[in-house]
């Protein structure tokens, strides 16, 4: 599902045992896609660990030569998700987990952190400190959206305004998560272009090969033929 012209990060999520070998392969599984403004193909898993599951991606890695992107959920957890990660993600929910940014500090691998539901930027911006200051600098910060008490059109409210803030006070880069900032798959397209003319560093945002019978997040999920011409959109966005 490679766009020319434009980095993009294929992420299988993967929720409990639910490992489709064969859409692995043809398909991928549902995914969530990072696409960055420049950088190497990445995999992501998400969701419970389960090191078959992380076996498939390396797998997958070896047919591709994708990298590997996997969602960190407990300090005890950090060992075997390095021997098969190139990065390891930190949940929303779990931005201010600090026993688990603090052990993430001590590790080389990158770092990616999402903003927690009901963060403020200065806590996101310090969530990320721990790590750096625990000894790995090598952060990258992810807006998804923030609690609001208007829920019946959107998911959360996309802090846009994060992207600039963040790019003015932190040398750290972010990128913005449409589908869990706004939980509608029509959403998607604008808010990916507001965030890029913002100055995110890139876009994550899920895609799915039969989203209206997806067991997970279909809602806010593109079709595989919605993600070509979404990703053509952004392409012209920046010239590419």
């Amino acid at each position: 599902f490679f766009i020319k012209n434009m980095s993009v990060l294929f992420a299988p999520f993967i929720v409990g045992l639910i490992v489709q070998k064969e859409l692995l392969f043809k398909n991928l599984v549902p995914i969530i896609v990072i696409v960055f403004i420049s950088s190497a193909f990445v995999i992501i898993l998400c969701g419970i660990i389960v090191e078959k599951g992380l076996q498939y991606l390396a797998q997958a890695r070896e047919k591709t030569g994708l990298l590997v992107i996997t969602e960190v959920m407990d300090t005890m957890d950090i060992s075997l998700l390095c021997k098969y990660a190139d990065v390891l993600q930190v949940g929303a929910r779990n931005m201010q987990n600090f026993k688990l940014l603090k052990a993430l500090g001590r590790i080389k691998k990158p770092v990616m952190i999402k903003r927690g539901p009901a963060a403020t930027i200065k806590e996101f911006l310090l969530a990320a400190e721990y790590v750096v200051s625990n000894g790995n600098p090598n952060v990258i910060l992810c807006e998804r959206g923030v609690k609001s008490f208007d829920s019946q059109f959107s998911r959360n409210v996309l802090d846009i305004a994060a992207v600039p803030i963040v790019r003015k006070i932190s040398h750290l880069p972010i990128i913005v998560d449409p589908s869990h900032g706004t939980g509608k798959r029509y959403l998607i397209e604008p808010m990916g272009k507001a965030a890029l003319i913002a100055g995110a560093h890139g876009l994550m945002f899920e895609v799915h090969h039969d989203p209206d019978n997806a067991m997970c997040d279909g809602a806010q999920s593109l079709s595989i033929e919605q993600f070509k011409e979404t990703t053509k959109s952004f392409n012209k966005l920046i010239g590419r």
